[in-house]
């Protein structure tokens, strides 16, 4: 009886093994077939962007770089992880002579040492790296205030403080840092192939403007608005010489009309016009002098009438007026009002 019950477990121990190699096979059989009809991600990724990848090499072999430069670009929109197609990048842009590019994707392509293409290629990169280096700096910006702008020959390269040093190209540069309410530094730099140059700056707070609040000055009777008198009398003596000109002008061509009309000027042979040109002319002459004084008269007292109107007068002189319009006639000016 007890030899049944041991023959019994036995029996059942074996059916339990026999189960789980079952299931075990079944699981790696299973995961074989998957591991052969699903390729890693990566490797769908790489073979999709294949065609980009022969497309920009054979442009880069035709020297058409920039053509080249969108496709491989292209490439690592659909495969971003894709070490192979960034050292294609960086490679692009070094023959474009663009070395900040190419130096990022470079320090991208490094930080994955354990990358089989990296691996391959290892050597090649750290050339590639170090011929890129030598044509770039790295400019450190330090100080204060935080947030301060800073501009290098009119290109923003950052804020303060930098989180990293800027890879800057060899050269000579004009460095700029600006903040609204604080006064701006400039100065001029120049940067060396692989050299770490450090600029450090302090910007000093602008003074906030003061407002002054400064008290109206007492109007006097001279100069607070209106016309100033000594305008008035001005123009009025101006327009009485006028007055006095024209009237005078007049009286000439008057008397040189008595000399034509009359037979003083007659000379036995000629004719009235003959004889008498001078009297005719130097009548006109007259006339049109007389005409032009009196105009001026009349615009130079209008002038002065309306500088009388507008004139200042203390409250107690001032009437009240209502000035409702002016004109000027061929020889005279006037304001009409009411009072």
């Amino acid at each position: 009886m007890k030899q049944s019950e041991k023959e019994k477990a036995k029996m059942k121990s074996r059916a339990w093994s026999a189960g789980a190699a079952l299931v075990l096979g079944c699981s790696i059989s299973v995961w074989q077939g998957q591991a052969h009809a699903q390729p890693p991600a990566s490797t769908i990724a790489e073979a999709e962007i294949e065609p980009y990848v022969q497309r920009g090499i054979d442009l880069r072999k035709l020297g058409r770089d920039t053509e080249a430069l969108a496709i491989f670009e292209d490439a690592l929109l659909k495969a971003p992880s894709s070490v192979r197609v960034k050292v294609h990048l960086a490679a692009t842009h070094q023959a474009l002579g663009q070395w900040v590019e190419a130096d990022r994707y470079l320090g991208e392509v490094l930080r994955q040492p354990d990358d089989p293409y990296v691996r391959r290629h290892r050597e090649t990169i750290d050339k590639a790296f170090q011929f890129v280096d030598r044509r770039l700096g790295s400019l450190d910006v330090v100080g204060e205030p935080d947030g301060a702008e800073l501009v290098l020959s009119g290109r923003s390269i950052g804020v303060l403080p930098l989180t990293a040093p800027v890879r800057v190209p060899i050269g000579s540069y004009v460095l700029e840092v600006r903040k609204q309410g604080y006064y701006s530094v400039t100065r001029p730099i120049a940067m060396g192939g692989g050299q770490l140059l450090r600029e450090s700056v302090i910007l000093g707070r602008r003074a906030p403007r003061a407002t002054v609040a400064t008290a109206a000055p007492e109007p006097s009777a001279s100069d607070s608005g209106g016309s100033p008198r000594w305008l008035t009398w001005t123009l009025t003596g101006a327009g009485l010489l006028s007055a006095t000109a024209s009237v005078v002008a007049f009286q000439i061509r008057e008397n040189h009309a008595e000399r034509w009309n009359s037979d003083a000027c007659l000379q036995p042979g000629f004719t009235r016009g003959q004889a008498c040109a001078g009297e005719l002319d130097d009548g006109r002459r007259a006339e049109r002098w007389g005409i032009g004084t009196g105009i001026a008269t009349g615009v130079l007292l209008g002038g002065a009438l309306t500088s009388f109107l507008l004139e200042h007068r203390a409250p107690e002189e001032d009437p009240t007026l209502a000035l409702e319009g002016c004109g000027f006639g061929v020889a005279s000016a006037g304001c009409f009002g009411s009072f």
